[in-house]
């Protein structure tokens, strides 16, 4: 006889899902669940000045102790036209949220009646309106740009997940009981692309192709790993087809909504319902990061977003995966889960309602900047693990340690030939410098260093323009270099193996036309070609590296990496 399901908050601790009512902050151990919950609550420049204005006076008091960064600067006439104002702070959308604000704080007092219905509808048509309005208007398009593509998001609402509930079984502990399926009052997911979807140009890409329904359906087969991505129903490689109500993958928010007379049983029946579904979407991200994310960096795995109303009052949970490992006697991947609350406030009040109406947008933006590429990485990653188990290629992904140089020594034939050549360039040259410099002048040490690299000389004449040197009078070139510039500088190339005396004697006896005392002036002529200086005859070889050439990059060592890097594959699943 099959155990009863049931939903408390026993049976959630018995399954490691824990969640906090008290508004706490998520430890920064977990990166990406303390980023999202950060980027959640920021509300700096929210408020205009007009808008500010329509607060209550309790509201405005607050506001200027705590929350002055949330007001957008006043109008400065004197600098910037009020167009270009508008432009920079955004003031007609900030505007726009407020009036969103007000209107549903009046309806929330409004309410008197206890039913679901009544908050339902302000939820789903007020607060989340305009994300469901734009989410259903992409519903039957098939051929559309694909940046409308990936900015697309789909918001259901009542589904029973069943199929993500398996997912969510195989992380619990063995001896754990059975939880309910989930069944959100409302959830954002990513829409999942049909068979009949007409791909061209860019929506080949991962960013489309990881979501379409064939790809899906072949990552989900038993030998390809068993990924369950959509939380409803099996992708089945059938003849039937599933229905577009069903075509959603991988929730990355839940809603869940009481009336304002229930009871505190009631009350945390909400929170359970809240955090079950929220733990089975992440039991979903969990598997899909198998092969991307290894066990010990569990906080780079995206977090669920979470709203729970009762009535009027409101709080916004983040859920995420806090521990990740492998059962003794299993090979199930056991998960611990936690959600924890960010902020709360209550619908009657226009400043909390304007904070929620942030939340939300800041939640579709995460979604689609965040979640969805996140998420497409991980397919793409699970998509080549599986093509390389079918074609046998085992080619997991690198390591570190696989691209550090292990020894100095050069290992392949190729490269000691190589290094057997330049060593043996190297002796060469070096013999024929040794021979050269032996026939050397002595005397010609103290010139050795200008003679090495060649000189420049000039000094000026007595017209202004720049005349040469006695002993750099002539030059052994084949004709004189003449520059349409004025200073003009003449460059003497180096003779190895001669004093600077007996060059430029050697040069006068080449040149009897020009006079040693008598410094030649330069006329300068326009487009005069010029000769370069003859380069030397002999150039020594590069030197072989040595381990003193080379750097080696200190890898700094923690705990962490003392674990092993290497993320799973789909034979553990």
């Amino acid at each position: 006889m099959k155990e009863k399901r049931r939903l408390n908050t026993a049976t959630l601790e018995k399954n490691a899902i824990w969640y906090f009512k008290n508004v706490r902050v998520i430890s920064a151990s977990y990166p990406q669940a303390s980023l999202v919950a950060e980027g959640l609550l920021d509300f700096e420049r929210i408020l205009s000045q007009t808008s500010f204005n329509k607060l209550g006076k309790g509201s405005q008091m607050m506001i200027d102790e705590d929350y002055k960064s949330s007001k957008i600067p006043k109008f400065p006439r004197s600098t910037v036209g009020k167009d270009r104002y508008e432009e920079k702070y955004q003031v007609a959308a900030h505007e726009a949220r407020f009036d969103l604000a007000l209107r549903i704080a009046r309806i929330s007092r409004d309410i008197v009646s206890a039913k679901e219905a009544r908050w339902s509808a302000v939820v789903k048509y007020e607060l989340f309106g305009n994300l469901i309005r734009s989410s259903r208007q992409e519903e039957g398009l098939r051929i559309v740009d694909t940046k409308r593509n990936v900015e697309k998001v789909r918001i259901e609402e009542e589904d029973v997940w069943e199929h993500g509930r398996r997912c969510l079984r195989r992380t619990a502990p063995p001896n754990a009981p059975p939880l309910t399926a989930p069944k959100a009052d409302l959830y954002i997911a990513l829409p999942i692309f049909s068979k009949d979807f007409t791909a061209t140009g860019f929506h080949k890409d991962d960013c489309i192709k990881n979501f379409t329904q064939d790809n899906l359906t072949r990552l989900e087969k038993s030998k390809n790993g068993n990924l369950i991505s959509n939380p409803i129903t099996p992708m089945l490689d059938t003849l039937k087809d599933i229905t577009e109500k069903h075509l959603v993958c991988f929730p990355s928010t839940v809603v869940e909504i009481k009336h304002h007379k229930v009871n505190q049983s009631e009350i945390r029946k909400c929170y359970a319902q809240a955090a079950n579904a929220s733990a089975t979407a992440l039991s979903m991200l969990g598997r899909l990061s198998h092969l991307s994310i290894p066990s010990h960096a569990v906080g780079e795995i995206q977090p669920v977003v979470a709203f729970t109303f009762i009535g009027n009052k409101f709080r916004v949970w983040v859920t995420h995966i806090v521990t990740k490992c492998d059962a003794s006697n299993t090979s199930k991947m056991l998960f611990e889960y936690e959600m924890c609350c960010i902020f709360k406030g209550d619908l009657k009040s226009v400043w909390d309602t304007l904070r929620l109406c942030c939340i939300i947008e800041r939640v579709h933006h995460w979604t689609v900047r965040h979640f969805r590429p996140w998420v497409s990485s991980c397919l793409s990653r699970w998509r080549w693990a599986v093509s390389e188990d079918i074609n046998h290629k085992m080619t997991w992904i690198g390591k570190l340690a696989d691209l550090k140089k292990k020894d100095d020594n050069l290992s392949s034939k190729e490269d000691q030939l190589l290094r057997g050549d330049y060593l043996e360039l190297y002796e060469e040259v070096s013999d024929e410098d040794k021979n050269t410099d032996d026939d050397e002048d002595p005397d010609s040490d103290e010139d050795s260093d200008s003679d090495e690299d060649g000189e420049l000389e000039y000094e000026p004449s007595d017209e202004g323009g720049i005349s040469l040197s006695e002993e750099e009078s002539a030059i052994e070139t084949e004709e004189d270099i003449e520059l349409d510039v004025s200073p003009t500088i003449r460059f003497t190339p180096p003779r190895r193996g001669a004093s600077r005396q007996d060059r430029s004697e050697g040069d006068a006896k080449d040149s009897p036309s020009r006079s040693k005392a008598t410094p030649t002036r330069v006329t300068p002529h326009r487009n005069a070609k010029m000769v370069s200086p003859e380069a030397p005859a002999k150039t020594r070889a590069p030197l072989p590296t040595s381990k003193s050439d080379s750097l080696t990059l200190p890898i700094r060592k923690s705990k962490s990496h003392a674990r092993s890097h290497s993320t799973g594959n789909i034979n553990d699943l």
